[in-house]
């Protein structure tokens, strides 16, 4: 690697970098392969962030999808989110 590219390294965990995910509602009932995919990158340590499009159903929710932060982008065009 030369000097002039650095890695970025989280304290926390010791590894590089991380994943963030975008979805497109959160949450959603038939979401349970993404919910799972996600808790697992977090307890690996290697979930960044996650952020949803849209708002998703908020009367019926996977359980465990509320340990998850998901930030809600806003309305509009990708300037505004």
């Amino acid at each position: 690697m030369s000097s002039t590219s650095e890695l970025h390294v989280s304290p926390r965990s010791g590894r590089s970098g991380g994943v963030a995910v975008v979805v497109s509602g959160w949450p959603r009932l038939s979401e349970t392969f993404a919910l799972n995919e996600l808790l697992a990158l977090r307890k690996a340590g290697m979930l960044a962030a996650v952020f949803a499009t849209k708002a998703g159903d908020l009367a019926l929710i996977q359980p465990h999808s509320d340990e998850l932060d998901v930030q809600i982008l806003a309305d509009g065009d990708a300037e505004r989110q």
